[in-house]
């Protein structure tokens, strides 16, 4: 019992730090995201994710850039929807 809650405190400060790294690797942005390396690598591979390749072939992220993509795509709610076409009401 004791080990799990140590584990779970290590996974904890892991998450900690990983929150405070400007430049991310394949492992962090997993973490992040909660999905697989070889996911990251694929989306990397088919370009559908901001990534960096340096000389050394090694992948690397910006976090900024990671959350910006992670909030693309964003949808309106009903509220906004309906004060949109209220809007349009009024103009036309």
């Amino acid at each position: 019992m004791e080990k799990t809650t140590i584990e779970q405190r290590l996974d904890r400060i892991e998450q900690l730090l990983v929150s405070q790294k400007e430049v991310l690797t394949v492992d962090d942005v997993a973490q992040i995201l909660g999905t697989t390396k070889n996911n990251i690598y694929r989306m990397t591979h088919e370009r559908t994710i901001p990534f960096y390749k340096p000389q050394n072939g090694k992948i690397y992220f910006k976090r900024t850039e990671i959350e910006q993509w992670q909030l693309r795509n964003r949808k309106a709610s009903v509220y906004e929807t309906q004060q949109q076409a209220a809007q349009y009401c009024i103009n036309h």
